[in-house]
């Protein structure tokens, strides 16, 4: 792994431990009504692709810091559905 290939994991490890504080912040409170679906779900799909050309070009950092954002990415989408209150019809 060369220096640059160092900094682009840390760089993908600041990014996966951005979205953790939402996840756990999230779990405690069980409130999601001000956090936004929208931007987690453009996120997610933006990680995904990174994650795949990662595979392309044969990143390592690249990969694995993707990949796991994704899925704690993927985990905030989720609590976001599990969590958020549907207005009920009458």
């Amino acid at each position: 792994m060369d220096k640059f290939q160092i900094v682009a994991m840390i760089a993908g490890i600041m990014v996966v431990f951005s979205t953790l504080p939402q996840v756990s912040k999230t779990l405690k409170t069980k409130k999601v009504e001000e956090l936004s679906l929208a931007m987690f779900l453009l996120l997610l799909g933006a990680q995904t692709i990174w994650f795949f050309y990662g595979f392309h070009i044969h990143d390592i950092a690249i990969i694995l810091t993707n990949g796991i954002s994704a899925l704690v990415v993927a985990t905030n989408v989720g609590l976001i559905l599990k969590y958020r209150k549907v207005p009920v019809k009458k």
